[in-house]
């Protein structure tokens, strides 16, 4: 074989060469065209079969109007710390919370509109929502307290008439037709006012040179009087009236606190009464009995 002959062998071999090389590569991008093509087509079925979202109809919102005209009814009880009277504080209801100073209690004047008041709020009378119980709320103002039970509980009564489950002004009890002197009252008890800053808290009572009656009341020498009859004696005008009444024989509720502790005492009148009268009547006497010889 001639140099000519080889030559032209070895061009055509590098041609068939160079051909199944573009051949091979031709086939590689037809075929991954051709996947691409089916990726496409897979995603565009999936697009094409999937639910589609369906429109939601929103109707318009309409604000309330106001009637023209027509006033809403005020529920009656709402406002259960004022009054312009006196009235009884009814509890309805009682949420406690994690402990006795935490929760709500539902109270007012008419049963059924209260309102709900959370643990330490202070009412219009003074007194503070100081502990909620399951049955019982505690009111409390200064050194008073007072338990305001559940209206349907037996004990609800209990409260009855204290200043501190009354809303509205407190009754000032009238003044007696005929009151006998300071120096009377002061033979049998004597009334020191206990103040805190300016604020008179109570009387503080010790028995007189004529301790008798003093002690058939009940009383104890440096007894603390916070109120009678439910009046706090924070005025000491009507506390010392209050204080006199009992020498004309008057019997009142007295609310105490004895070494730390609250008592209610009744404190009865007649003793003094009857004292003062047993004076009067010895030099009566003296003046009926015959000298001796």
């Amino acid at each position: 074989m001639s140099k000519v002959d080889r030559t032209q062998i070895r061009s055509r071999g590098k041609v068939w060469t160079f051909r199944a090389v573009n051949l091979v590569g031709a086939m590689a991008v037809t075929l991954l065209i051709i996947w691409q093509s089916g990726m496409m087509s897979r995603s565009w079925w999936a697009w094409f079969t999937a639910p589609k979202p369906i429109a939601v109809a929103i109707a318009p919102v309409r604000l309330p109007t106001k009637a023209i005209g027509i006033a809403p009814p005020t529920p009656k009880g709402n406002d259960s710390s004022s009054s312009p009277v006196p009235l009884q504080l009814i509890l309805v209801q009682t949420h406690p919370g994690m402990n006795i100073h935490d929760g709500t209690a539902q109270m007012g004047t008419v049963r059924e509109s209260p309102q709900t008041y959370q643990a330490g709020a202070l009412l219009e009378n003074g007194a503070r929502l100081a502990e909620i119980h399951a049955d019982y709320v505690l009111l409390q103002k200064g050194a008073r307290s007072v338990r305001l039970y559940l209206d349907t509980s037996p004990a609800a009564a209990k409260s009855a008439g204290s200043a501190l489950a009354t809303v509205g002004p407190i009754p000032v009890p009238p003044a007696p037709a005929k009151g006998p002197s300071r120096e009377v009252l002061t033979d049998y008890m004597r009334p020191s006012p206990q103040y805190d800053g300016e604020t008179l808290l109570g009387y503080q009572v010790y028995p007189g040179v004529k301790s008798g009656p003093f002690a058939q009341m009940g009383l104890r020498a440096g007894d603390m009087i916070l109120a009678i009859d439910g009046t706090p004696l924070t005025d000491p005008t009507i506390a010392w009236d209050m204080f006199r009444q009992l020498v004309d024989g008057s019997i009142h509720t007295a609310s105490i606190r004895r070494t730390g502790q609250m008592h209610e005492l009744n404190l009865d009148g007649k003793f003094i009464a009857n004292a003062e009268e047993a004076v009067v009547q010895q030099p009566a006497q003296a003046m009926l009995t015959p000298a001796p010889p």
